[in-house]
Protein backbone atom coordinates (compact mmCIF):
# COMPACT_ATOMS: atom_id res chain seq x y z
CA UNK A 1 0.00 0.00 0.00
CA UNK A 2 1.55 3.33 0.91
CA UNK A 3 0.79 6.97 1.13
CA UNK A 4 1.43 10.07 -0.95
CA UNK A 5 2.14 13.34 0.83
CA UNK A 6 1.85 16.60 -1.10
CA UNK A 7 1.99 20.25 -0.12
CA UNK A 8 1.00 23.50 -1.78
CA UNK A 9 4.03 25.23 -3.28
CA UNK A 10 2.36 28.09 -5.15
CA UNK A 11 -1.10 29.62 -5.45
CA UNK A 12 -2.64 31.91 -8.06
CA UNK A 13 -4.30 35.27 -7.33
CA UNK A 14 -7.51 33.44 -6.33
CA UNK A 15 -5.62 31.34 -3.74
CA UNK A 16 -6.03 28.19 -5.82
CA UNK A 17 -3.06 25.79 -5.77
CA UNK A 18 -1.10 25.80 -9.02
CA UNK A 19 2.08 23.98 -8.00
CA UNK A 20 2.50 21.22 -5.44
CA UNK A 21 5.45 19.75 -3.55
CA UNK A 22 5.75 15.99 -3.67
CA UNK A 23 6.99 15.16 -0.16
CA UNK A 24 6.52 11.38 -0.13
CA UNK A 25 5.45 9.00 -2.86
CA UNK A 26 5.98 5.26 -3.41
CA UNK A 27 8.23 4.61 -6.42
CA UNK A 28 5.60 2.54 -8.22
CA UNK A 29 3.13 5.45 -8.08
CA UNK A 30 5.78 7.91 -9.22
CA UNK A 31 6.75 5.62 -12.10
CA UNK A 32 3.16 5.17 -13.24
CA UNK A 33 2.39 8.90 -13.15
CA UNK A 34 5.67 10.37 -14.38
CA UNK A 35 7.54 7.33 -15.76
CA UNK A 36 7.54 8.41 -19.40
CA UNK A 37 8.67 11.90 -18.47
CA UNK A 38 11.46 10.54 -16.26
CA UNK A 39 12.68 8.31 -19.11
CA UNK A 40 13.20 11.41 -21.25
CA UNK A 41 15.40 12.96 -18.58
CA UNK A 42 18.48 11.80 -16.73
CA UNK A 43 17.38 9.14 -14.24
CA UNK A 44 19.05 11.07 -11.41
CA UNK A 45 16.25 13.63 -11.68
CA UNK A 46 13.46 13.16 -9.20
CA UNK A 47 10.02 14.73 -9.08
CA UNK A 48 9.95 17.19 -6.18
CA UNK A 49 7.31 19.61 -7.49
CA UNK A 50 4.52 19.29 -10.03
CA UNK A 51 1.96 21.50 -11.77
CA UNK A 52 -1.68 21.15 -10.71
CA UNK A 53 -2.58 19.54 -14.04
CA UNK A 54 -0.68 16.41 -12.90
CA UNK A 55 -2.92 16.11 -9.83
CA UNK A 56 -5.68 14.45 -11.87
CA UNK A 57 -3.32 11.70 -13.06
CA UNK A 58 -1.87 11.30 -9.56
CA UNK A 59 -5.38 10.91 -8.09
CA UNK A 60 -6.33 8.32 -10.74
CA UNK A 61 -3.24 6.22 -10.10
CA UNK A 62 -3.61 6.46 -6.33
CA UNK A 63 -7.27 5.39 -6.51
CA UNK A 64 -6.32 2.47 -8.74
CA UNK A 65 -3.76 1.27 -6.16
CA UNK A 66 -5.84 2.21 -3.11
CA UNK A 67 -3.23 4.73 -1.95
CA UNK A 68 -4.27 7.77 0.07
CA UNK A 69 -3.14 11.31 -0.82
CA UNK A 70 -2.53 13.56 2.17
CA UNK A 71 -2.20 17.32 1.83
CA UNK A 72 0.48 18.41 4.29
CA UNK A 73 0.45 22.03 5.41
Amino acid sequence: MGEVKIGIAKENAFHEPTVYYLWECPEYIKNEVWGELLQLEDNTNDIKMFHCTWLVKLKEVCEKHNVKINLVQ
